[in-house]
């Protein structure tokens, strides 16, 4: 039996709880850090770190420096895009992105959706199979073995190809 003790650090309480099983779902990087940019110290402007967003902060009308391409950047700069005057992007590395390899890899139909607000527990029965799949490949490709290795060339074979075809199809250019 696990006893667990959560603070609620906005408001200084203790929460506490017994379970029988504990699942950890804070994401690996749930503890804020900025990289080590010469002469940060000096930055006179708003830091903000999505893993501890600051709402406060006004960006509307300001140029905003985003370091990373990450998901978090994935998910950022559609979202302030309208809101600011301009966006810098700061990118050590492209990001590698699989492609879907759910059972509905394509846009669902009308019909689908509608199924999916009529009867919500199908779409989360999809949404987990979706997760489990996903999860079932993560170690695989995360793990150093000889085997996994061996097996990296594959896999960005076949990333590339479905990203070309689908690139293709809707007109886009793939930049390395």
């Amino acid at each position: 039996m696990w006893q667990v003790e959560v603070m609620d650090t906005t408001k200084g309480t203790i929460f506490r709880d017994k379970c029988h099983v504990l699942i950890h779902a804070c994401g690996y990087l749930n503890k804020p850090a900025f990289p080590n940019i010469p002469g940060r110290n000096r930055f006179k402007g708003s830091m903000v770190h999505t893993g501890e967003w600051d709402n406060s902060v006004q960006l509307e009308a300001k140029t905003v420096a985003l370091v990373g391409s990450g998901s978090s950047a994935l998910q950022v700069l559609p979202a302030i895009q309208s809101l600011v005057k301009r966006v810098v992007n700061f990118v050590r590395s492209p990001i590698w992105i699989l492609p879907t390899i759910s059972s509905a890899a394509n846009d669902f139909t009308k019909e689908q959706i509608r199924t999916f607000r009529a009867f919500p527990d199908k779409h989360m029965a999809l949404r987990k199979y979706n997760e489990t799949v996903v999860n079932s490949i993560y170690r695989k490709v995360q793990t150093a073995s000889r085997g996994n290795i061996a097996l990296m060339p594959c896999i960005q074979r076949f990333t590339l190809q479905v990203l070309s075809y689908r690139l293709i199809s809707k007109r886009c250019a793939l930049v390395p």
